[in-house]
This record gives C-alpha cells, structure tokens and sequence, in this order.
C-alpha cells in the first residue's frame, strides 16, 4: 500500500498518516441554466470557427442578415460567388464545405417553403439566433463583418 504524504493545507481534509483519496473529486452536478449556457458557448466557438475557415459562409451570412431572406442563386449573383460555393456555405457539399459546419447545420439559417409549391428551388432565410451571432460576431471580428 503506498501512502500520499500529509499536506498541511490540503483542501481534502484526511487524518494524517492515512492515504489521502485518490482519483477526481464528486462535482456538484450543474444546473440546466448552467449547462445551457455552456451549450450556447460552445454553439457560439463553432461558429466563429466555420465562419473564420469560410470566406463564403461569412459573405453568405452577412448578406441574409442584411436581407433576411433569399434564393440560392440570387446570394451568390449578388455576392460575387460561385453558386456550388454558396450551397455549400448554406448547407454543405462535400469535404470542402461540410453538412455540421454548414450554415444550416449551425442552425444560423434555415430552409423556408417557396411561395410557389411546385418549385424546387429552395429559400434560405436566417434565424433569430444567426442575427443575434451575427451582431455578436460583427462586433468582435470588425474587419472579417465589413
């Protein structure tokens, strides 16, 4: 048996000459706001990262928050992008632009009904939280938000 040697200020708090406990110690389990804060925050550096990696996930973004809503092809012609570019900055396409880090994917934007049934193009508009992340995020990255 081996023994861990007493420390004056230890915070465990053991008699001394006896081992002191070893392994991690019981954390009070959080509480759901606290866990849904840490959530958001982690929801917040995943997408800072998917925009700091993509140029056209940025563009795209700042174009719907400008906008609000629109079609694929009328974003990229206004963007100056490539049109495999903007629906893989939307919701993903291949390894370039993955389905996870996609703006979708992200839940930044969302897919909406056409107004006309029988069309298959789809209209992406941004949510809530993409407009309240994009406000956050053009106020720390001033220079990538221009």
């Amino acid at each position: 048996m081996v023994t861990v040697p007493y420390r004056e200020n230890s915070a465990l708090h053991h008699t001394p000459g006896t081992p002191a406990p070893l392994g991690p110690t019981r954390m009070a389990p959080r509480s759901p706001e606290a866990e849904e804060a840490r959530n958001d925050r982690a929801r917040f550096s995943l997408a800072v990262y998917a925009l700091r990696r993509s140029n056209a996930r940025r563009r795209v973004l700042r174009f719907l928050a400008r906008e609000g809503s629109s079609y694929p092809s009328f974003i990229a012609r206004n963007m100056g992008l490539d049109l495999p570019a903007t629906l893989g900055a939307l919701r993903g396409l291949g390894e370039r632009y993955t389905a996870d880090l996609s703006l979708v994917g992200l839940q930044l934007v969302q897919e909406v009904e056409p107004v006309s049934r029988g069309s298959r193009t789809k209209v992406y508009e941004i949510t809530d939280a993409g407009r309240a992340f994009w406000r956050a995020y053009a106020e720390i990255y001033r220079s990538d938000s221009e």
